[in-house]
């Protein structure tokens, strides 16, 4: 990754100020020794992700789907 990221600032790329990736630590380490001074963070689909692989109770509202309950014990109407 660090070559990658070598051959990237040698074709002109400067001044990155933060990257998005996943949560490779190969990629953190390559960032931090190509892009001094650069913040790493982890994407949002990442995140979204690790959630849809959580097991949730049936009233969790970040699983609850039409005629569903949620947490309030009230059917969600998702329109």
């Amino acid at each position: 990754m660090v070559t990658l990221f070598r051959s990237l600032k040698d074709r002109g790329l400067e001044g990155v100020e933060l990257v998005i990736s996943d949560a490779h630590k190969g990629i953190q380490k390559a960032v931090e020794l190509s892009f001094v001074g650069a913040s790493w963070q982890i994407s949002l689909t990442e995140v979204s992700e690790s959630f849809d692989k959580v097991e949730t109770l049936p009233f969790s509202p970040f699983k609850s789907g039409p005629g569903e309950h949620s947490q309030q014990g009230q059917t969600r109407d998702r329109r």
